[in-house]
Formats: structure tokens, sequence, C-alpha cells
């Protein structure tokens, strides 16, 4: 999952807002898209306990399955958590809390956090180490010729 970043009110509604609209046509342009299946609706969101964001979504947000749900999950606790103050996110569904996937697929119907999706998190580290030059694993030549 990458990142993209916007300009908006920083407001849990206006970030979700935000994510909702999709990727704008530059972001699509470097290939970036939403998990959130169109026409999932933003009823509200907000703070409801310190560090903890309740965010309530139209039943839509179920059109998506499997993976994709994981994504669309990890891509509303990341935006939200972004925020300043927040740690926690409850994502709801008309209202009522629903048992959603975790990153690892487990459902839970509790608030998520960051932590919940580590494999989701985008990481500037090459997948295995750098490999050595083969002039760096060349013994170097140090013995003197003399005339």
């Amino acid at each position: 999952m990458r990142t993209a970043m916007r300009r908006c009110s920083p407001t849990p509604f206006s970030a979700m807002d935000a994510l909702l609209a999709g990727p704008t046509a530059s972001e699509q342009g470097l290939r970036l898209r939403s998990a959130i299946p169109e026409g999932t609706a933003l009823r509200s969101a907000a703070f409801v306990a310190p560090g903890t964001v309740a965010v309530d979504l139209s039943p839509e947000l179920f059109d998506a399955t499997g993976d994709e749900l994981i994504d669309a999950m990890a891509q509303i606790v990341f935006t939200v958590s972004a925020l300043e103050r927040v740690s926690r996110v409850q994502v709801l569904v008309d209202g009522e809390a629903k048992q959603l996937p975790r990153g690892d697929g487990q459902l839970v119907a509790g608030p998520l956090t960051v932590y919940d999706f580590p494999e989701r998190v985008a990481n500037s580290q090459p997948d295995y180490p750098a490999m050595p030059s083969l002039e760096a694993a060349q013994p170097k030549n140090t013995s003197a010729t003399s005339s």
C-alpha cells in the first residue's frame, strides 16, 4: 500500500471524504487505486473517545470481500490514524459495529489500529540485502614490483 498525500481539513470527516472521493487523475497516472468500493458513502466520522474515531459507512463497503476488504479497512485505518490524536478507528456500517477483518484476516468488531495491518505498511527497504559488486569482492593487488 502506498500513500497519497492530499490537503484537506485535519478532521476525521474531511480525511474520510477525501479518501472516498477516490484517486485523482494524477494519482491514477501513478497507478494508485482505492480498495474501497465505489458508492460507499460516509455517514459520519468523529471522535467518540480520546484517541478513538468512529467512521460510519454505508453497506456498499461490503461490495469488497477477501483481500480487497482487508485493503479497504487498512486504507480507512491508515487515513484516519494519520490525524493528530488518533490511535484507534472503529468502523461502523449503518451505525452498527460489524465483524471486520484485520490484516491477518481475523474478524473483529472493535476498534482497529495501524498495528493490525503490519503487512500493509509501505516499506522503503529492499526485499533482500543488496548484492556486493564484483569489484568489491575481488582482492586488491597490493604487491610492489621493483626493477
